[in-house]
């Protein structure tokens, strides 16, 4: 393994501008220029944003506790603690409001199961339920379904070594992508199954592992020519989903993944321009609120709406969207401040972590 430090804090960024895009995704699509040709994709492809954050989780996880898993109680309890306190807070509380509104100012009926499969983060492993209340927590659910067995991924990893890691990794994303693709129907249940999108979360593990072995050689690269790679291969990523092949509306579940990783590689090791432009402060903060940009965005537009009802502006024209995006990135933004960081810091200091 390689010690040579990778620029990681260069994607931090890129989840930003994933996030953002969801958001335009769910709730952009009245706007009136949405539909021009320039912005049309958002529309049609916003979500491809959550496969890029499964990828990202397998790639950062991977970088992060790649050479820290063992097989100890000790370790699998603080891991746990540690993702779990990153994650399920800010979530518990986003799904606190919904409910709240749900109850008190829609007036509308509460299913139990469905409050306790939110609740325990299960809603996407059962089919009908994964997009009830807080809708966009099914990819947290997801997301902990990947943390579940993320140890012994790694550990496996390590026992077959570097070269069927990456051969096993991509048959097992292979696999993943020829099920959805021969079996996908419009709302079917292989849309959110943890187990459809685990291809996805693997490969970037796997992934990961290359980056951290190959560190040195991979930096001895000239800077200049990740610039260029990721200048490429994000101008592929962008004449893709403006052309629209047929096959861009089975690529839900990771089926753009390996032009991902090429886009994630560049961003890793161009420590000049494009990369050193991404580790600005502000860039790295934004990143950083990316989570609560996504998790708060239901609860935000509920609370907008709730008041443009109040005083009669029903109409959710650009205005009001660029209003309820603002308050998205202040409640974001003082969510990482005020509950994220203190409580990630908080429980590391508890366990003892580095």
């Amino acid at each position: 393994m390689s010690s040579t430090p990778l620029q990681s804090q260069q994607i931090t960024f890129t989840r930003f501008i994933a996030a953002i895009t969801i958001v335009f995704f769910h709730f952009g699509g009245d706007l009136e220029y949405i539909n021009n040709p320039i912005f049309l994709p958002i529309k049609q492809y916003g979500n491809l944003g959550v496969s890029y954050f499964f990828l990202i989780s397998g790639v950062i996880m991977s970088l992060v506790y790649s050479n820290k898993v063992k097989l100890s109680k000790a370790f699998f309890r603080d891991f746990y603690i540690i993702r779990l306190s990153r994650v399920y807070p800010i979530y518990l509380f986003s799904l606190i409001v919904v409910i709240f509104f749900t109850k008190y100012f829609w007036r509308s009926q509460l299913d139990l199961s469905e409050i306790l499969f939110s609740v325990f983060l299960i809603q996407s492993w059962v089919p009908g339920k994964e997009l009830t209340l807080n809708f966009p927590g099914w990819s947290l659910s997801v997301e902990i379904f990947f943390y579940l067995f993320f140890p012994f991924l790694i550990l496996f990893f390590r026992k077959i070594g570097n070269r069927k890691t990456y051969m096993v990794s991509f048959i097992i994303w292979f696999i993943t992508q020829g099920v959805f693709i021969c079996y996908f129907t419009e709302g079917s249940h292989l849309l959110y199954n943890p187990i459809m999108h685990s291809g996805t979360f693997i490969i970037g593990a796997a992934f990961g592992i290359f980056l951290k072995s190959n560190a040195d050689r991979l930096t001895f690269i000239p800077p200049n020519i990740w610039a260029v790679l990721l200048i490429i291969s994000t101008l592929s990523f962008v004449a893709i989903i403006y052309n629209a092949p047929a096959w861009l509306a089975l690529s839900h579940n990771g089926l753009l993944s390996p032009l991902f990783l090429i886009i994630t590689m560049s961003l890793c090791l161009d420590r000049k321009s494009i990369g050193r432009a991404f580790k600005i402060p502000l860039a790295v903060f934004l990143g950083n609120i990316s989570y609560g940009i996504y998790i708060y965005q239901y609860p935000v537009k509920i609370f907008t709406s709730y008041i443009n009802d109040k005083f009669g502006l029903r109409n959710w024209n650009a205005y009001h969207f660029y209003y309820f995006l603002v308050m998205l990135l202040i409640v974001a933004s003082l969510s990482f401040i005020v509950l994220e960081s203190p409580i990630r810091d908080r429980v590391k200091k508890l366990i003892n972590y580095t």
